[in-house]
């Protein structure tokens, strides 16, 4: 199955993909170009085996460059968000709060220098710090 094909003239570039806890729904995002402009994002409904066409997104994904990664995460007491973390030079982080239909812009949460690559779990599943160890908390 492809998901995030190119063109002759667009190349699209390390996807990232999450999985609902009920392994149907599915979305991914990826950059245009090798670290290029974040953004493009696709959902499955079948757990991967057919995409959607392109989801929108918010105006100001397209003007970061980064590997947009995107996590799925649930907090001590159930509530779920979709967290989009992306850019360069700066990190900045995107949330969703209803399931992935729609996603906030882009704002910004750390300083220049390095890639936004993963959230680290602290303690009692309580998401708080991402693994740059700047401790900013997403909630």
């Amino acid at each position: 199955m492809i998901v995030a094909a190119g063109t002759e003239t667009e190349y699209r570039s390390q996807i990232n993909t999450v999985l609902m806890a009920d392994g149907k729904p599915m979305f991914a995002v990826w950059s245009i170009g090798h670290d290029g402009i974040c953004g493009p994002m696709k959902k499955s409904t079948d757990g991967g085996l057919a995409w959607s066409d392109m989801l929108p997104t918010p105006e100001n994904w397209r003007s970061l460059g980064s590997c947009p990664c995107i996590f799925r995460l649930t907090d001590m007491v159930g509530t779920k968000r979709f967290f989009v973390l992306a850019g360069r030079p700066k990190h900045y982080q995107s949330i969703s709060l209803d399931g992935g239909r729609r996603h906030l812009l882009l704002v910004e949460r750390g300083p220049q220098g390095g890639w936004p690559s993963g959230i680290a779990c602290r303690t009692r599943g309580l998401y708080t710090e991402r693994v740059d160890g700047l401790g900013h908390n997403p909630f």
